[in-house]
């Protein structure tokens, strides 16, 4: 329709949790609405959502973005809009869940200036988000597990400014991020646990025949692993080495059964103890896994079948892998197991797990709406 472009889609989304003795069954209905407009300097984009939750009822949600392009090189964005999340039945009902849990309803404000100039791209964005019974993994309290449950927060609140950038020099591409934020719980002014108030990355890789060479450091700061602030993680940093570097320093290393640690590990793997602990990590994983799945099934990914700590998984919306690598999460691709499209993820812990699908519901809930064919 020239300047204009519009969308709508229906949605459908039915879930069923049998875990003896629980059977439980839920399905929400979406219908949601779409207008794009972009008239030279200018562009728009306005979202309209409505979903039907058979637990939580009826739920509206929306959001605008405009764009100006200063200049050739410079845009500066500016975007509001609201989001709701309704807790999964595995949150509910799992030995980690609460069945008390409430959704999560959050209302998003961002601003932004973008600078592109051949090769290289630089960002800044200003966000502030005020969330409503924020769902995160909290202390053990009224669930069946002693390592922790499901649990909501009140009033939560982000504010904070992500920069980021990524620059060709030659053949070699440069590419960080650095996110400033301030994660608070607003009824008691504590930090959000396992939420750091600095993260950054920085990296460099280049080609190297059929080799893709590159090295990235991570590093976050200091944060708390409970609501109460009183069990403090130190910050970390990690330098990552990948590809042809990574096989070259394996290939210098010795095989482990020639060293000590190699004959202590035989040693000790008939000790009943170790074995005890075997079997306590072994049902650890195989909740974590159920977890992940669980969730990742709800964001909508088509989930391979596998009988290990890993599994292959396909995206059915387009995933913006540059922004979950800027928050410091890679997605391997799986293409060289012979799945095009697919993506091998480890089963991680559920704080790790979270990380992962914040990014990804933000990408549904938001649209996109700066996406290089939106503002």
């Amino acid at each position: 329709m020239g300047k204009h472009l519009l969308t709508a889609t229906l949605e459908r989304r039915g879930d069923h949790l049998n875990n003896a003795p629980i059977n439980a069954i839920r399905s929400q209905d979406a219908l949601a609405l779409g207008y794009g407009w972009t008239n030279r300097n200018h562009s728009l984009q306005l979202n309209l959502r409505s979903d039907q939750d058979s637990a939580f009822g009826g739920y509206t949600t929306g959001s605008a973005a405009y764009g100006f392009a200063l200049s050739p090189q410079w845009r500066a964005t500016a975007s509001a809009g609201t989001a709701f999340r309704a807790p999964t039945l595995y949150q509910l009902f799992s030995e980690y869940g609460v069945s008390t849990l409430q959704p999560e309803t959050s209302r998003n404000l961002e601003l932004g200036l973008r600078y592109t100039q051949g090769t290289g791209r630089f960002s800044f964005v200003a966000y502030r988000n005020l969330v409503s019974n924020l769902i995160s993994f909290g202390t053990a309290g009224p669930c069946a597990s002693s390592l922790g449950r499901y649990t909501n927060t009140a009033q939560a609140e982000y504010t904070g400014l992500t920069f980021s950038g990524r620059q060709q020099l030659g053949t070699v591409n440069l590419h960080g991020s650095l996110d400033l934020q301030d994660p608070r719980d607003l009824t008691n002014g504590n930090l959000l646990a396992r939420r750091a108030r600095q993260y950054g990355t920085f990296g460099a890789d280049t080609f190297v025949g059929a080799w893709t060479v590159g090295t990235e450091a991570q590093f976050s700061g200091y944060r708390y692993d409970n609501a109460a602030n009183t069990w403090r993680l130190g910050g970390y940093s990690l330098i990552n080495l990948y590809d042809a570097a990574v096989k070259s320093l394996q290939a210098l290393a010795p095989s482990w059964p020639v060293g000590v640690h190699g004959v202590a590990m035989l040693h000790n793997w008939v000790q009943a103890d170790t074995q005890a602990w075997l079997a306590k990590s072994r049902s650890l994983l195989q909740a974590w896994k159920q977890r992940q799945l669980t969730a990742l099934k709800e964001l909508g990914w088509d989930c391979l079948p596998s009988l290990a700590n890993f599994f292959c998984a396909r995206a059915t919306t387009d995933i913006d892998l540059p922004a979950l690598r800027a928050a410091g999460i890679k997605l391997r691709d799986a293409a060289s197991l012979g799945l095009p499209g697919f993506f091998r993820l480890a089963v991680l812990p559920p704080s790790a797990q979270d990380a992962l699908f914040a990014q990804l519901q933000h990408d549904l809930q938001v649209g996109k709406v700066l996406s290089e064919d939106g503002v």
